[in-house]
């Protein structure tokens, strides 16, 4: 009997404890900086001379530098920021450089320009970005989180300038080929529909790990214009990007619950 009523009590104790822990104030604003890698679900490579003049790529990884919100209760709003990188990024310009001697160095004499620019320390020098906002929904299971987000967004990269002058070797026929595009930054809207799973480490703190999807219609052009100076004539030709895209991306960091 003893042993039934010290059972019943341990019980009693255990069942105080956790409907404390259940009545601690809810934790409302927090931020989640966490990183990863983007990849894209139906890849695809176009293969013109002006793919290495963006700095559009099927994989990379990303940073999510900040992303924050505010809970109302189950329900709440978030803000996200991330960027791409890759190293393609890197040796793009010497990329382009090999494409267009790869193609007119046998017969001409090239002189290659292009406006590739590249500073990691510059948030505007050739990265892909990706911000989004909207809803979420959170469902707690003792130190789990699970944390649901339908979002809309924008993605966005750098499309480059290039151009090359050409002196056809032996004779005095003189070219120039220009590539450029409609606007030299991308922004597409993007639907962000992502989950959270988290675990809880301390009342703030809980690591997380995330699966976000990217879907986004990709849609631009480059122009070729090639103009020849001997006969005083130029003639353009249209390279479309075109397709639908489903990115996904896969990472982990930590929720740190501020207020």
């Amino acid at each position: 009997m003893r042993k039934q009523i010290l059972i019943i009590s341990l019980f009693c104790l255990l069942s105080n404890s956790l409907k404390s822990q259940d009545n601690e104030p809810s934790v409302k604003w927090f931020i989640r900086p966490s990183f990863g890698y983007t990849f894209s679900l139906n890849p695809k490579k176009f293969g013109f001379i002006t793919d290495n003049l963006t700095t559009y790529t099927n994989q990379n990884g990303y940073w999510q530098i900040f992303s924050g919100g505010f809970f109302f209760n189950k329900w709440g709003i978030e803000f996200n920021y991330l960027r791409n990188e890759n190293n393609q990024i890197y040796n793009r310009s010497e990329r382009f450089i090999e494409e267009v001697n790869r193609k007119y160095s046998s017969d001409y004499y090239c002189n290659i320009r292009s406006g590739i620019y590249y500073d990691p320390s510059s948030s505007s020098s050739g990265l892909m970005e990706r911000g989004s906002i909207g809803p979420i929904y959170r469902i707690k299971q003792g130190h789990l989180l699970y944390v649901f987000r339908g979002m809309i967004g924008v993605m966005s990269f750098s499309t480059d300038w290039g151009s090359v002058s050409l002196k056809e070797k032996g004779t005095n026929s003189l070219l120039k080929i220009e590539w450029s595009a409609d606007r030299p930054v991308k922004d597409f809207f993007t639907l962000n529909p992502s989950c959270t799973f988290s675990y809880k480490i301390t009342k703030r703190i809980q690591f997380d790990a995330d699966v976000n999807f990217w879907l986004y219609d990709l849609d631009y052009n480059y122009t070729e214009t090639v103009t020849d100076y001997i006969k005083n004539e130029s003639a353009s030709k249209l390279y479309h990007y075109q397709r639908m895209t489903i990115d996904l991306s896969v990472g982990a960091g930590i929720m740190i619950f501020i207020k």
